[in-house]
């Protein structure tokens, strides 16, 4: 790895302040799942030599960049390689290949710029880098059309929920008729040839008067 990789130290593109903005144009990046931590609107010490890949020195996560950024961990090398050498090739190969140790410590310069890395002909890297371009997009087609499927179910519970509210609220201030001693509530008004009062059925519901089975069924 070392024969065909240059590193650089991170120091110069950390970022000053974590008060981080999703207004904010640069991303700050993570070697690590997470990739995008936060946006800042620092505009001094932007990595913009692009592409590189940048690796996380301590549990040797690696991930290709090629947008402006600046990063917040001091614990990461900033990776390019030779012209003749496609990056996201070498991006693939690290994207599979990690060090997992028992020991607290830096990797790239000790043990993982020392690995052994296979080049085949231009046109091969430029092949396999392809389909694991292709691979990445179909999965983040795949998540992004997931979670707006979920967002879609979401917003459909939470309008029918509304709507389930809104019509017991509706229902519950119904006008309905009651008498003084009577123990039924009545939606006719003369149900029976009786002497009523109106009140809403949240009321009525709320004094244990149940429902006339004659108007109201």
């Amino acid at each position: 790895m070392e024969d065909i990789v240059d590193y650089e130290q991170p120091q110069a593109y950390i970022v000053d302040s974590t008060d981080y903005s999703e207004d904010y144009p640069t991303p700050v990046l993570t070697a690590g799942k997470s990739f995008i931590i936060g946006y800042t609107n620092e505009t001094d010490g932007i990595c913009d030599n692009l592409p590189v890949i940048i690796f996380d020195d301590f549990t040797t996560d690696s991930r290709f960049v090629d947008f402006p950024f600046k990063i917040k961990s001091s614990a990461m090398k900033i990776l390019r390689v030779k012209k003749e050498i496609d990056i996201r090739y070498v991006g693939f190969y690290m994207s599979i290949t990690r060090l997992v140790g028992d020991t607290h410590k830096r990797y790239w310069i000790s043990e993982y710029s020392k690995l052994p890395i296979l080049i085949p002909p231009k046109a091969e890297q430029e092949r396999i880098a392809a389909e694991k371009k292709a691979e990445e997009e179909r999965i983040a087609a795949e998540k992004k059309a997931e979670e707006e499927r979920l967002a879609a179910e979401k917003a459909e519970q939470e309008r029918i929920a509304a709507q389930q509210q809104s019509q017991a609220q509706s229902q519950n201030s119904a006008t309905v008729y009651v008498t003084r001693t009577g123990k039924k509530y009545h939606y006719n008004s003369s149900c029976n040839g009786g002497s009523y009062s109106p009140t809403t059925l949240d009321n009525a519901i709320k004094m244990g008067l149940t429902p006339c089975k004659k108007c109201v069924g």
